[in-house]
């Protein structure tokens, strides 16, 4: 599989790729990225061959592409607020050294 086509993106790899989201509910921690956590079932089952090398390559690619795809919109948003988090633990760093 070289590509998945959907119309509704989040639906689209849920049904393509329903072994993984099956897996992942088993994971140690909710929000998993399936990539290097201790205690991932997707990896687990990657490891052991329950789960095909493959397949799972296909899906990372697919959780890239959409990162990517998101609009530049969606991007400013999450900037400012990663921005924001950064200014208010300055904020409290300095006046905690007063």
């Amino acid at each position: 599989m070289r590509e998945v086509g959907c119309v509704d993106a989040a639906q689209g790899l849920e049904t393509t790729f329903d072994l993984i989201f099956d897996l992942s509910k088993n994971c140690k921690f909710k929000d998993c990225k399936h990539t290097s956590e201790i205690g991932c079932a997707v990896l687990q089952a990657v490891d052991e061959g329950n789960l095909d090398a493959a397949l799972y390559e296909n899906y990372m690619k697919m959780g890239e592409k959409k990162h990517f795809e998101s609009t530049v919109a969606e991007r400013r948003k999450k900037d400012k607020s990663f921005g924001n988090m950064v200014k208010d633990y300055k904020n409290l760093k300095k006046n905690n050294r007063e």
